[in-house]
Order: structure tokens, then C-alpha cells, then sequence
């Protein structure tokens, strides 16, 4: 099939950069959870999450933002820019934890449990983290900076939410190293938000959109699962880690109970 000159301009249109003064990531982010704090959000898949699912199970934008307010209270003292490495498995807490980096203008930096240590401590040192977050101390291997753990009493204190220049990095991630030492690349926020913006374009993201996030964090395309929904007001069903091992009827069986719409 010959590829027209026209198509060849539809195939490499880019979108344009935000205007000056427009609403920036973290002012975006805010406005997709304040929305609609009744409507549901996200939550853990698992047995008996059938369609719809019971209310219980269910994580609305109210209550998914207070908790990313609770993850950013346990963030304070860390500067924008610096670098904060999530050792966390997928989870709801995952991503509200994301979600508190990127309002607090933090760069996050996955590490996937599930992946060699020496492969993680190396991606520590290279990204030069300032602190880790980590479901509890316990059990968490030693990154050679501050643990900053979910569980345990919560700090107190007024929290405020800065506003961040988009040009700053929103995450960095890490190559396979096949050729070598993993190499990080860093993203902007600039970068992430005119990609959420393009996918919802183009996608047509809306409240009635579910998605379902199964992709290892290590991996770039785990943000338009965690982010694509949120954005257009959406569900999101996080997948445990147990379906990276199933069978694929174990993972059909899973993507059967939850419906989602991608």
C-alpha cells in the first residue's frame, strides 16, 4: 500500500506545546481528582470484582485524593526536583504515590519489587534519589537514602501544594541494559502532559472509559495505563501482581470479570 503525501502529514502531526499561562501538570492533576469526588476511581482486582463491583470495593476520586494528601504529608522536606524512588508493586497506593510526586513536583523513579536487586540498586545510584517510598521499612532493601514508608503514624502539619515549572522532570526510566548498564531517561512534565492530552483527544477518554493497569511501572507505557483514565474522569482496575505469573487464561479470566473499555 503506497502512503500519500497527505497521510505521511497526518502520520507525523504533532501536538503543539501549551500556551504560556496555561493550567500546568500539577494544577491539571488537581482539577481531574476535585471533579467528580463522588464518582469511583480505582480499585484492586481480584476474585469476585465482577462489572460494576461492589461500592466497597470501589476507590472514589474524593477519597483516592485525600490519600495521595496523605502520601504527599509523608513527602515533606523533600525540594522540588529531587528524585524519589517508588519500590512499590501495582497497587492503588502505587498510584496515588505517583500521583503525590507529580503534585509536589517530584521526580519518581519506579523500582519494580519484582526485579533483581543489584539491577535496582544500581538504578538507585545512577538516579541519585533523595528518598524511596516503600509500603514499610521492614523487608525493604537498603537504597542508600531515607525510607519514607506508608505505613506508621502519619506526620502532622499544614501541607501546601507548590507550583511547579513544566520544564522540570516528571520521572525518569530506566532501559532493559541490554547493551550494558541500564541507561535513565528523563521526561518532562511538559512532555507527560501534552501526551495525556493527546491521548484523550484521540482516544476519546471519558467518565464511562475502564481501563485496567497490568503493566509492570518500570515500563514507560504503565503511565497511559495508571494516568489515560484519571484524565478523561474514568476507572481504573489495577491488576495484582499473581496475573504477571498466571496463565493467559488466568489473565483472560481477570480481563472477563472487570470489562474494561481498553
Amino acid at each position: 500500500m503506497t502512503v500519500t503525501i497527505r497521510h505521511e502529514a497526518q502520520l507525523v502531526q504533532t501536538r503543539p506545546a501549551p500556551h504560556e499561562g496555561a493550567a500546568n501538570l500539577g494544577a491539571r492533576l488537581a482539577a481531574c481528582l476535585a471533579a467528580t469526588p463522588l464518582a469511583p476511581a480505582i480499585r484492586m482486582g481480584g476474585e469476585g470484582t465482577g462489572e460494576g463491583g461492589s461500592d466497597e470495593l470501589w476507590l472514589s476520586y474524593g477519597a483516592l485524593n485525600a490519600r495521595v494528601a496523605q502520601i504527599a504529608a509523608r513527602l515533606q522536606g523533600l525540594a522540588v526536583g529531587e528524585r524519589v524512588g517508588l519500590y512499590l508493586s501495582r497497587s492503588p497506593d502505587l498510584v496515588a504515590s505517583l500521583l503525590a510526586c507529580l503534585r509536589l513536583g517530584l521526580c519518581f523513579v519506579p523500582l519494580e519489587p519484582d526485579f533483581p536487586l543489584e539491577r535496582l540498586q544500581g538504578i538507585a545510584r545512577q538516579a541519585r534519589l533523595s528518598a524511596v517510598i516503600c509500603d514499610e521499612e521492614a523487608g525493604t532493601p537498603d537504597f542508600g537514602c531515607p525510607l519514607r514508608p506508608l505505613k506508621g503514624p502519619a506526620p502532622g502539619g499544614a501541607l501546601s501544594w507548590p507550583r511547579v515549572d513544566d520544564a522540570l522532570a516528571a520521572y525518569m526510566m530506566f532501559t532493559s541494559g541490554s547493551t550494558g548498564e541500564p541507561k535513565g531517561v528523563v521526561i518532562s512534565r511538559r512532555a507527560l502532559l501534552c501526551f495525556l492530552d493527546g491521548i484523550r483527544e484521540r482516544l476519546v477518554l471519558s467518565p464511562s472509559c475502564h481501563w485496567l493497569f497490568i503493566t509492570t511501572p518500570a515500563f514507560d507505557i504503565s503511565l497511559l495505563e495508571m494516568l489515560g483514565p484519571l484524565w478523561g474522569g474514568g476507572r481504573l482496575t489495577v491488576a495484582g501482581n499473581q496475573h504477571n505469573k498466571d496463565s493467559p487464561w488466568g489473565c483472560w479470566r481477570c480481563w472477563g470479570r472487570i470489562l474494561p473499555s481498553t
